[in-house]
């Protein structure tokens, strides 16, 4: 039997059990990458979770009244180009686990239809590494593969006195400021 949801807009009172559901997704990607941070987050991400379901454009799945999963992200007028389109962040997302990916389809199809009516086209979800059937789902409903951040451990890189002769001794690195936008944008196109 098919499991019954209904996909209400995102509000306050789901941001207690949509930031269970994310702080259980960073766990699992503790697991894998045992050098992230053990440290509470949890209100940083909650305070992130009210912002975005109060400024940006999320549905939530609930089943008999309960909260089982939530889809949110940011409007973005110029994203990838001319397109609208919207990006889903790391804590914009989540379900419970009993539902899984079957769920995650739906509230994709539902978010979907509902941003396409609203001419916002191009739609970007952040996952973490761990998850690999929810990125294959994703692939399936026609995303595809844009970036992939990498993360490695903080520690002193050596390297070999081959490169290091060939690196030019005019290199700053530096915290970029708002003046180095042009040239970071240069970067991305």
């Amino acid at each position: 039997m098919k499991n019954k949801f209904d996909f209400v807009q995102v509000k306050i009172d789901y941001v207690d059990a949509a930031l269970d559901m994310v702080l259980n997704a960073y766990i699992k990607e503790r697991q894998l990458i045992s050098y992230l941070p053990d440290a509470d987050f949890s209100n940083s991400v909650k305070n992130s979770i009210k912002y975005l379901f109060e400024n940006g454009s999320g549905f939530a799945a609930v089943m008999n009244n309960e909260f089982v999963g939530f889809l949110s992200g940011y409007k973005v007028d110029n994203f990838f180009g001319q397109n609208k389109g919207i990006y889903c962040p790391l804590y914009g997302h989540g379900v419970n686990s009993e539902y899984g990916l079957s769920l995650y389809a739906e509230l994709y199809r539902y978010a979907a239809e509902q941003w396409v009516q609203e001419e916002y086209m191009t739609h970007a979800i952040t996952v973490f590494t761990y998850d690999t059937p929810l990125v294959d789902m994703l692939f399936w409903q026609g995303f595809g593969l844009r970036c992939i951040d990498s993360i490695r451990q903080t520690s002193v890189l050596r390297l070999p006195s081959s490169l290091t002769s060939s690196i030019s001794s005019g290199i700053e690195i530096r915290k970029a400021v708002a003046e180095d936008a042009d040239i970071l944008s240069d970067i991305h196109i």
